[in-house]
């Protein structure tokens, strides 16, 4: 059908040949657009705004510099009572009493802190020592005697229980070179070493070994199927 042609029209199926699209006439023709002019910050001097401190920023709150608390102030070794209690008390009071008064009406914070604390941590070794349980005088003789003779446990930490030996060649230096047990203790069993700090599972469901095969609620009670009969 093309007559061995391979052509535009012949390609495209078309009975003739597509012109350019001309637009403007040869003695006017349609000019090029013009050049846009660059924005005024590219030319390197635009308007500027230094921003005012509006109370936060922090070199408001911040100072650079750190003055004395009481500088230029003369330093006195003692309180003089008569001229920082304005009051005039009664008949009978010298200056002297002026101490022994602001002794019992001090309320200085800190020492009201400390008191309290103090109280505090005798009432709560009082309460731990009646409520932890007494042991009698046979238990105590033998732990005294056991503990003499034997030494205690050391707690085997992490980098002493990852692998079951040292690595024998190059290429078991890198685990990801080969794939094996770690043996690693720590992991998932409950002989890890925890320190001072217990697990909520630890304490109260066990280990993972007694609940491997358990499903059901909270994976603690074993599944059993529920029968129908009508």
């Amino acid at each position: 059908m093309n007559i061995g042609k391979r052509d535009e029209a012949a390609i495209l199926g078309t009975f003739a040949k597509t012109g350019y699209c001309s637009v403007g006439t040869k003695e006017n023709p349609y000019p090029y657009t013009t050049k846009v002019q660059d924005r005024d910050n590219f030319k390197g001097t635009q308007f500027k705004v230094i921003p005012v401190p509006t109370g936060k920023m922090p070199s408001t709150f911040y100072e650079k510099t750190h003055p004395w608390v009481a500088k230029d102030l003369p330093y006195v070794d003692r309180i003089k009572y008569a001229e920082v209690q304005k009051t005039k008390p009664g008949k009978g009071f010298g200056t002297s009493d002026y101490m022994r008064r602001d002794e019992f009406s001090n309320s200085i914070r800190t020492g009201q802190y400390r008191e309290q604390l103090k109280s505090e941590g005798k009432f709560a070794k009082r309460s731990l020592a009646s409520s932890s349980p007494q042991p009698s005088a046979a238990d105590a003789a033998a732990a005294t005697l056991s503990a003499s003779h034997t030494r205690p446990r050391e707690p085997a930490f992490l980098y002493d229980l990852v692998f079951e030996a040292a690595p024998t060649a190059a290429e078991d230096q890198l685990a990801s070179r080969k794939l094996h047990d770690t043996k690693n203790p720590t992991l998932l069993t409950p002989e890890r070493y925890l320190g001072p700090y217990q697990t909520t599972f630890s304490a109260f469901h066990g280990s993972v070994q007694q609940l491997r095969n358990a499903t059901g609620h909270l994976a603690s009670a074993p599944f059993r199927p529920l029968l129908f009969v009508s």
